[in-house]
């Protein structure tokens, strides 16, 4: 958990690999990642086996979270302490994270569409509160498509990529 830049693993790898085959479909012509090296290799890996060019952004970082950086933690015990501004010792704040998250998306979405991100759980969670949809956990190397309302009236959709 956190901006701690460790490799992709075996697995993640696979599962780059298993992505190609649905995210093929869906039209994306340019992909936005963080440069964390195990997001970038995923992006790498989607890009070169889609042919479409890849972008990197640091504001799609995982948060920093301080004293809790890299260690197991019961995600759902502070997720919510954490939105309400109970930041742990040297962490990002709910509120600089968002921002920062909120400018990377914004740079994503003035390219060419559709854009993939590719990013982390906390960056995902990030872009469905921006878009008033309920906050979930997210599955390692789920595809979720997102859709900006066509009208102002109307909420954005998202639905996640069936493998």
């Amino acid at each position: 958990m956190g901006s701690q830049d460790i490799p992709l693993n075996e697995t993640g790898r696979r599962q780059a690999q298993e992505a190609v085959s649905f995210l093929q479909n869906e039209g994306i012509v340019h992909i936005v990642a963080s440069p964390l090296v195990r997001a970038e290799e995923t992006a790498e890996i989607l890009a070169a086996s889609m042919d479409v060019p890849l972008s990197l952004d640091d504001d799609l970082k995982e948060c920093t979270w301080g004293v809790l950086e890299g260690k197991p933690t019961d995600v759902d015990g502070l997720l919510g302490p954490w939105l309400k501004g109970e930041t742990p010792k040297g962490a990002e704040s709910a509120a600089s994270f968002g921002k920062r998250v909120l400018r990377g998306l914004n740079r994503a979405l003035e390219k060419t569409g559709p854009v993939l991100i590719v990013s982390y759980g906390g960056v995902g969670m990030a872009v469905k509160r921006f878009m008033g949809v309920p906050l979930e956990k997210l599955a390692n190397a789920a595809s979720y498509v997102c859709v900006p309302p066509q009208q102002d009236d109307h909420p954005w959709t998202v639905s996640l990529l069936e493998v």
